[in-house]
């Protein structure tokens, strides 16, 4: 991601990103967390049908999640 981060800004998106589940999910949030910290060229973009599912994913309202208190731009939401 540092690579990608110094060639300028850069935008990924996840579709049903909400279906990610175990090392994944864990591996997922750690590449997350080092781009907040790191990477300010690199946004995401994460959808799905399932928000709850989602914000589970993410912990963002669990204060043991690494992304618990990070800032956090919902959008449009539809």
């Amino acid at each position: 991601m540092n690579s990608i981060n110094s060639l300028g800004r850069a935008l990924i998106a996840f579709d049903k990103a909400q279906n990610l589940r175990g090392k994944l999910a864990t591996n997922f949030i750690s590449l997350l967390v080092h781009c907040y910290d790191y990477c300010s060229n690199v946004n995401f973009i994460l959808t799905g049908s399932e928000v709850g599912l989602l914000y589970d994913l993410l912990g963002i309202y669990d204060a043991e999640s690494p992304l618990y208190g990070r800032h956090l731009d919902e959008g449009q939401q539809v």
